[in-house]
């Protein structure tokens, strides 16, 4: 049993992907431009070790909103009402 539900679906992996990209892309422009006119590399890095820590705090953990579009799956059906479906088909 979990004690937190830990799925996402298939919209919520696209939106995952996007937030990952955006995030990281946001965060090198911003580190490279800082890090450019202060002439500082040690700068630059902290700037992008911030920008993965927070992509990872976003995409990491299953947030609800990546839950919108559940799949509906077929029910399970019972091991003895096929092995009666398969007799009375033969």
């Amino acid at each position: 049993m979990a004690l937190i539900k830990d799925d996402i679906d298939f919209e919520g992996q696209k939106l995952t992907e996007k937030l990952m990209q955006i995030i990281l892309i946001v965060f090198g422009i911003i580190s490279f431009t800082v890090g450019f006119c202060l002439k500082s590399v040690s700068i630059s890095c902290k700037i992008m070790a911030v920008g993965i820590i927070v992509t990872a705090l976003v995409i990491l953990p299953p947030w609800p909103f990546y839950c919108k579009n559940p799949i509906k799956f077929l029910p399970v059906e019972k091991k003895e009402e096929n092995e009666e479906k398969e007799k009375k088909s033969n």
